[in-house]
């Protein structure tokens, strides 16, 4: 099960950046707008199972596994605790002798340096993982820490597409192309190939 701890502090397009595409510079409709790219964001981290700006989660286990966990919000960052209801104390007891391996992949993995501690407790969520995922800021640097630009033009799409469609009924060849282009791009970004 997924707990989300802390939400992310930025958006990966600036107010700015929004009312350039659109070519709207006035300043009534920027809530409107970024509520926009709440939804957009949500809907494609939905769509991807993926996780794009920084944030904290919290993910429980039955019990460990008998080879890494695996968890469920790529990209990883950094895995912040591990830990795991013994059966013998009330609150969780912190195991600290883990790894990750390709911590920056699809799915990064968490090992025991030599095995997993044992969980004789009844509890649903024996194993407690608390972990940073998602990408840096925009411009904070390059490389596998980077928002995908492909997910900064699906966000544009989708926004764009919403502003200019306000209403819930629209026709025509033009919206069906604007579907066709955000499914591509979000489906592309479930791949994880973002070069």
């Amino acid at each position: 099960m997924l707990q989300l701890l802390t939400e992310p502090e930025y958006f990966p397009l600036s107010i700015d950046e929004i009312k350039a595409h659109l070519r709207n510079d006035l300043d009534i409709e920027d809530d409107l707008f970024l509520a926009y790219m709440d939804s957009a964001l949500d809907y494609i981290e939905s769509q991807t199972g993926r996780a794009y700006m920084q944030q904290t989660w919290r993910e429980t286990f039955d019990e460990f596994p008998k080879g890494g966990i695996v968890l469920s919000k790529p990209p990883l960052q950094e895995v912040l605790s591990v830990k795991y209801y013994d059966g013998v104390e009330d609150e969780p007891v912190e195991f600290t002798e883990f790894y990750v391996m390709k911590p920056h992949a699809d799915h990064a993995e968490i090992w025991p340096l030599t095995c997993w501690p044992s969980t004789s407790s009844t509890r649903q969520d024996k194993v407690q993982v608390e972990f940073t995922c998602g990408y840096s800021p925009v411009g904070s640097g390059s490389g596998e820490g980077r928002v995908p630009p492909r997910l900064l033009q699906a966000l544009r799409l989708a926004i764009g597409a919403w502003n200019e469609n306000r209403e819930d009924e629209i026709t025509g060849t033009i919206t069906s192309k604007l579907k066709l282009d955000l499914d591509a791009l979000i489906t592309s970004l479930k791949t994880g190939r973002y070069r």
